[in-house]
């Protein structure tokens, strides 16, 4: 990219320096002027074609970039999926076990809608 920004600026100062000498063009001769009129339009169309390389290089490094970017969402978007999918599984975990402790330490009868609790009795 820094090559053909270099290439595009040395044919620009190329375009400019054809213009000066162009403008005073009494001192010379006719064979000259055409020399640097075709060394001129010569440079302006290697101009067009450099800066259409330039562009092209411009969007083959933001497509680069688009892909990076994409792909590091992706990655934190699965690091997320993962993390969450393993607060489910824990939470889903808990809730068995609370579950299971409700029916072993919890056998309380239903009678009319309302509950009786046994009395607790206390051994030695």
């Amino acid at each position: 990219k820094v090559m053909v920004a270099v290439e595009l600026a040395g044919l620009m100062a190329r375009v400019k320096a054809c213009d000066g000498m162009l403008k005073d063009p009494k001192r010379l001769e006719i064979s000259t002027l055409q020399s640097i009129s075709d060394m001129k339009v010569k440079a302006e169309i290697e101009f067009v074609g450099i800066k259409e390389k330039l562009d092209q290089i411009n969007a083959f490094i933001g497509e680069g970039n688009d892909r990076e970017a994409a792909a590091s969402r992706l990655a934190t978007a699965e690091t997320n999926k993962a993390r969450a999918q393993s607060r489910l599984a824990s939470a889903d975990n808990s809730a068995l076990s609370y579950g299971e402790l409700v029916l072993i330490y919890a056998p309380l009868q239903i009678e009319g809608n309302q509950i009786i609790i046994s009395p607790i009795q206390w051994t030695n």
